[in-house]
């Protein structure tokens, strides 16, 4: 019977998917609006000023976070040029950016994605956290010396490890644990010169905001899956992510493509975020604390 049930689902995904979905159970054990355990450790690259560790299921991200400095505001750092945080490059004031994240999805993680040319997931996943992070730190708090004469840039690489569905959320975990994990030195200018002083107490950076998502996939049926594995996504027929911060603020909705969602089952899945947004919080502090302890 085992084996059968392996060639329907094989041969008929789709109708093994409906299958569960009908007693309102995914294949996997889980309801339908069932979030897959989440997992969240920190600081344990320590080469880096901040990183973390996320496991959703059987997703999983890392991530890394450096801190470079620039003198002025049309210079920001170059972390290609040097591993020491006075190297800087110049650019245009406008393209200054605090906080720089990078996404990586390669073969390592799964075979959907090739060696070589960034896939457009991860570019556009990239460009969407760096939107969605605007403005999470002042400039107050990335400030190098005393007097403000140079400032941080902090440089967020995300690497995804496992890849089973529903990277959107665990990238934003691991890039909100990455960046309160991230611990600062106190520097100085002295002749023009830069020194930041590793060997004394570091800083943590306060965020003005924390931001969370919760994905979901509408199947063919209109049946609405939370946290989707990575076959719910490619059977699904439209898949959202809903993003609130925690000052309760609705941040963004994002569907990139597929049909359209009711009325109705948007706000209920819009609630469902807002709810997770308070379990990934506790999950985060949770990794802080203990790293603390």
């Amino acid at each position: 019977i085992e084996q059968t049930m392996d060639a329907f689902h094989k041969i008929y995904p789709t109708e093994y998917y409906r299958k569960f979905l009908e007693q309102g159970v995914r294949p996997d054990g889980r309801s339908l609006s069932k979030i897959r355990r989440t997992t969240v450790s920190v600081g344990s690259i320590t080469a880096a000023d901040g990183s973390s560790f996320v496991k959703m299921g059987n997703t999983s991200v890392v991530g890394g976070a450096r801190g470079f400095v620039s003198l002025s505001p049309s210079v920001i750092p170059s972390p290609s040029s040097s591993s020491s945080p006075s190297s800087t490059t110049s650019v245009s004031s406008s393209s200054y950016s605090p906080i720089i994240v990078n996404v990586e999805m390669g073969p390592l993680c799964s075979s959907n994605f090739k060696q070589g040319k960034p896939s457009e997931q991860s570019m556009g996943l990239t460009d969407l956290l760096n939107s969605l992070i605007r403005g999470v730190v002042s400039e107050e708090e990335l400030k190098f010396d005393k007097e403000a004469k140079a400032r941080w840039t902090i440089f967020v690489d995300l690497y995804c490890l496992e890849y089973d569905g529903n990277i959107v959320d665990a990238c934003i975990i691991s890039l909100m644990s990455c960046l309160k994990n991230v611990q600062l030195p106190e520097g100085e200018i002295t002749e023009g010169k830069l020194y930041a002083h590793r060997e004394k107490p570091m800083r943590p950076i306060s965020l003005c905001f924390v931001i969370s998502s919760l994905s979901f996939v509408m199947m063919d049926d209109g049946y609405i899956l939370a946290d989707p594995t990575n076959e719910e996504e490619q059977l699904a027929h439209a898949k959202f992510s809903i993003v609130y911060d925690n000052h309760g603020k609705l941040r963004a909705i994002i569907q990139p493509g597929g049909g359209a969602i009711p009325d109705a089952k948007l706000k209920e899945c819009m609630s469902k975020s807002f709810d997770r947004l308070w379990d990934v919080v506790r999950i985060m502090d949770k990794a802080l604390s203990s790293k603390h302890a």
